[in-house]
């Protein structure tokens, strides 16, 4: 896959929908599990998948506000439950015909609780197209435990980590911190992704741009010599 379409609509906070959409091929009638959903619209991962592209899921919240508003504003079923601990399996098997689904969501606090509900669900049988593990290392670099863990777990699946740390917005220096480096994405093995193809990088950034453009682009940031290299590629 040589570009990312930048979809309308999506919401995203780091247009992780968007992404979803883009790998998958713009599929219908796909199949999420959204740990941590939160809001039901704005900045929501599942919103547009549900509402354009008629995914069936489920999502979870221990929030009972944002239950409430989700249950109100939304399709599909939403769980006050724990994540950690709830029953995928029995859930899953009563409401999924195969056992490979499409995206898994793992963004729910503290980053160690977000690392043993993915645990829970991949111990359930059932694998994902796309997993997106928040590990929030801008918060506390001690999250790169959970984020190395993760890691391994799932290369040992068979997932290739396609972006490494995920960035919103681009690092800004004050008193009030900043969305710094939050995410991992994950593919599964078998859609022929390559490993850690984006690192450090925002999203917003990256969606129409072709490969050749990526490689520009990095020269760009590492090099001052990078018309010289320009001059190569354009020949």
């Amino acid at each position: 896959m040589n570009k990312l379409e930048r979809i309308e609509g999506c919401q995203g906070e780091a247009l992780q929908d968007n992404f979803v959409l883009s790998i998958l091929d713009f599929k219908k009638k796909g199949y999420y599990v959204e740990l941590g959903a939160a809001e039901p619209v704005k900045f929501n991962n599942t919103y547009i998948l549900e509402k354009e592209y008629n995914w069936d899921g489920v999502s979870f919240d221990i929030d009972l506000n944002f239950y409430n508003k989700f249950k109100k504003t939304r399709r599909n079923e939403i769980l006050l439950e724990d994540a950690v601990k709830f029953d995928y399996k029995t859930y899953l098997d009563l409401h999924c015909e195969n056992k490979r689904l499409d995206f898994l969501q793992c963004d729910i606090d503290p980053t160690e609780a977000s690392f043993y509900a993915m645990v829970n669900v991949l111990a359930s049988g059932y694998s994902f197209n796309i997993i997106m593990f928040e590990h929030n290392i801008y918060l506390d670099p001690q999250n790169a435990g959970y984020q190395d863990k993760a890691y391994q777990l799932l290369k040992g699946l068979g997932y290739v980590r396609y972006a490494k740390n995920v960035k919103v917005v681009s690092k800004v220096k004050d008193s009030s911190g900043t969305w710094d480096a939050f995410e991992d994405w994950y593919v599964h093995g078998d859609l022929g992704l390559g490993e850690d193809v984006f690192v450090n990088q925002r999203f917003t950034n990256i969606f129409n741009m072709s490969l050749l453009d990526k490689i520009v682009e990095e020269l760009k940031s590492y090099s001052r010599k990078f018309y010289f290299y320009q001059s190569l590629f354009s020949k």
